[in-house]
């Protein structure tokens, strides 16, 4: 937490000033009737001079309690921080309450995760291999039972969040595919007939994935125009809703399997290097960005890897060294998505 205000730094000089004047006006306040003690006490017999000492002690005493004392005593309950952020929110501490309200100062303001919604409605943007860890949802959302999901999918074989920002507006550039609550499968075809601005412009989206490409070098190095791109689909995202921004996320399927090609040729066979490398990419994702959430669904498919159920090494857990396979390994990435989205959104889970 980085403090913005607080009691010490900012009125210390306030609490002197009270202080010091507090003393006048209680001074004031019990000048006359010290006065007439010292001099001549019988002058209290006399109603009049009464009434004055008791109206000058009440003018000046109430003065300096409600002027000075009262808001003395307020100061000493303030809390030692006042305001203080995390870069998302600023923290406004009163008393024993704290308002949070949503900050920009460290960059753009990506709001946390809905719950409680009655429809939640879900855009996933990427390549085939977000087409690979979506492509369950709607089975095993129609097999809980809930009925609460509205899903849509932008897809472009290969291409990379550079290629989706810059071509934003592009006609022709994406399929565009969606799965309505209560429904088993996706609709329509990977057909690519039309943009990604009418992707993310078609609903009012509570969330919104962004997958970038893993088998291109840009996922494999962390430079200013990957930045540059992937804020300005952030920024086009929140300009299309400004009235309520989604969530934006960012989905991953980290590696390949350990026979690619792409393996061999640029890791020289190393899996896990590949693995660290864009493991490494998500995390500046997530320092350089509003981003605060990655959906790791290679991690899960990865861990997968280690265990009996795959059995065929050199396909390990892949349909072509690259894809997720059909079954297990789509299934896991699915499941991957459903925790990471569906059970604090709407509380749900894949048990019994």
């Amino acid at each position: 937490m980085k403090t913005l205000v607080s009691k010490m730094d900012k009125l210390g000089l306030l609490k002197f000033v009270l202080i010091y004047y507090a003393v006048i006006y209680i001074a004031l306040a019990l000048v006359m009737p010290i006065t007439i003690l010292i001099l001549d006490p019988s002058l209290f017999l006399n109603p009049t001079i009464l009434a004055m000492v008791i109206g000058a002690v009440l003018f000046f005493g109430l003065i300096g309690y409600f002027t000075f004392i009262r808001p003395y005593i307020v100061y000493k309950k303030l809390p030692k921080v006042l305001a203080e952020t995390d870069g998302k929110y600023v923290y406004f501490h009163f008393y024993e309450d704290c308002i949070a309200l949503p900050s920009e100062i460290n960059g753009l303001f990506n709001p946390p995760m809905p719950k409680g919604k009655g429809i939640l409605k879900v855009l996933f943007v990427g390549n085939s291999f977000n087409v690979d860890a979506t492509e369950h949802l709607p089975g095993i959302l129609t097999a809980n039972g809930t009925k609460k999901v509205l899903m849509g999918r932008a897809y472009h074989g290969g291409c990379t969040l550079p290629q989706y920002n810059t071509n934003y507006t592009t006609e022709r550039f994406c399929a565009y595919r969606v799965c309505r609550p209560g429904e088993s499968i996706w609709d329509g075809d990977e057909e690519y007939d039309t943009t990604l601005e009418y992707a993310i412009e078609a609903e009012e989206w509570d969330i919104i994935t962004f997958m970038e490409y893993t088998g291109n070098q840009c996922c494999w190095s962390w430079n200013e125009t990957e930045k540059g791109h992937i804020n300005g689909l952030i920024e086009k995202a929140f300009a299309a809703h400004p009235e309520k921004r989604p969530t934006i996320m960012f989905m991953l399927t980290q590696t390949f399997a350990a026979q690619s090609d792409l393996v061999k040729n640029y890791f020289g066979g190393d899996q896990m290097k590949m693995y660290q490398t864009i493991t490494e990419f998500a995390g500046h994702v997530l320092e350089d960005t509003c981003i605060d959430k990655v959906i790791a669904t290679g991690t899960a498919v990865q861990n997968l890897r280690t265990s009996r159920l795959n059995a065929d090494k050199k396909q390990d857990l892949s349909r072509d060294g690259y894809h997720l396979d059909y079954g297990v390994s789509r299934y896991t990435a699915a499941c991957t998505v459903f925790y990471n989205i569906f059970e604090p959104c709407l509380g749900l889970n894949l048990e019994g």
